[in-house]
């Protein structure tokens, strides 16, 4: 059987005000980036892909302070991108399997002091 190993592929997204000036997380677009002739655009180098959502993410934020975004509590901010981990597909789909969630553990057993009481 061959091994699966992870890909990146980098998204996109507009970054948010959290309040008070905050800067929240960007809200990501829901698809991936793509080439111009339309075909997806992913690294198996994380590294490589990082650096490559890194350079982009500097190109969108220096045409947009060049164009007079953003500045001090305005609550804008550049498009941004980020490399994000993907696993190829394996096995079967959940889609038909009722009760999954139901079955699986909890990531916490949320057992600490706060129960013992």
């Amino acid at each position: 059987m061959m091994e699966m190993k992870p890909y990146w592929i980098i998204l996109g997204g507009y970054g948010q005000d959290g309040g008070f000036g905050d800067y929240s997380e960007p809200v990501w677009d829901e698809e991936p980036l793509r080439r111009p002739d339309g075909t997806l655009i992913w690294f198996a180098n994380e590294t490589m892909a990082d650096r490559f959502a890194e350079e982009l993410s500097r190109r969108e934020e220096k045409a947009f302070r060049e164009a007079g975004y953003g500045g001090y509590l305005t609550g804008e901010f550049p498009y941004e991108y980020r490399a994000f981990k993907v696993w190829p597909v394996e096995g079967k789909s959940a889609d038909d399997e009722t009760g999954l969630a139901e079955s699986l553990p909890l990531k916490d057993d949320y057992d600490d002091e706060r129960n013992d009481e």
